[in-house]
């Protein structure tokens, strides 16, 4: 999966190579992340390569992680290896578009880091070269060739900490179309445990809608009841645990689903799957 290099937070450029370590560092952090977190989450779109990614008017990142001053070697290594050039394989992609662009705090700018990551169900990455861009979420405003304009959100991420930001996991969970690993079990041999007194008919055809999902391991039990319950999608506590409520019965049944998500943001994605296909199918 290809993420998208924010040109944008290139600027301001860094003063101190204190300046340059810092931002290097946590850009180089960030990319381990998203590889340990989203897998098959290893390459880092930029137009023209690192060799052209500025950290001042003389150094670029490259240069920087061939350098003396590179305290993470290993972490740089791997800004390296994840990069690839062009942003776009195949430009027609962008062929209905005339512009793309987002307001920052010196006005609205072109961005195509953003936009190319709209494009491809992705999300951008970005230097915390200022707090504008050490946020998550932005607003890109997209001018189609018949001069019609529309706004789409697209998140970006600075820092390795976005993974422990909930409103990124559900954002990425939402849009991004995470690979998850698959049960070893067949849809027949997916165990399903539920109280008899909590809705167990309901509750056991219900299970049975989910069999067939490849990220579904069991029915681990049924949940209270909830008859005020207005999501479909319950608490999520714990990796790999999904809460799901059938919010359009009266009592509000339920039951926690067992997946085979490995972190928060494929056991959100997980739940936003079930969602979409069965919620409406209680």
């Amino acid at each position: 999966m290809d993420f998208y290099y924010n040109e944008l937070s290139e600027f301001p450029y860094c003063h101190t190579k204190n300046e340059m370590s810092v931002r290097v560092e946590r850009y180089a952090l960030l990319l381990k992340a998203i590889n340990n977190n989203i897998e098959g989450g290893n390459r880092i779109r930029y137009e023209d390569g690192i060799g052209n990614v500025m950290l001042d008017e003389s150094t670029s990142l490259a240069t920087y992680c061939r350098s003396s001053d590179n305290r993470l070697k290993a972490e740089t290594a791997l800004v390296v290896s994840m990069a690839i050039k062009p942003y776009l394989d195949d430009e027609s992609q962008a062929d209905g578009y005339t512009n793309a662009t987002v307001m920052t705090e010196d006005g609205e700018k072109t961005c195509f880091g953003l936009f190319y990551a709209y494009l491809n169900g992705s999300c951008a990455v970005s230097f915390a070269s200022s707090k504008q861009w050490s946020d998550n979420f932005f607003h890109l405003q997209l001018e189609s060739r018949n001069k019609h304009k529309t706004k789409k959100e697209i998140c970006s991420l600075s820092s390795q900490d976005d993974f422990a930001n909930i409103q990124v996991i559900k954002w990425i969970a939402k849009n991004i179309k995470l690979k998850i690993p698959k049960s070893s079990k067949e849809a027949s041999e997916k165990e399903c445990h539920l109280r008899e007194d909590h809705g167990r008919d309901v509750l056991s055809k219900h299970f049975d809608k989910m069999r067939n999902f490849p990220f579904v391991e069991k029915c681990v039990n049924s949940l209270p009841f909830q008859p005020n319950a207005k999501a479909y999608i319950g608490k999520i506590k714990k990796v790999g645990l999904v809460e799901i409520v059938l919010n359009k019965t009266s009592k509000g049944l339920g039951l926690v689903v067992k997946t085979t998500a490995r972190n928060l943001l494929e056991t959100y994605r997980c739940a936003y799957i079930l969602e979409e296909e069965l919620a409406g199918k209680q």
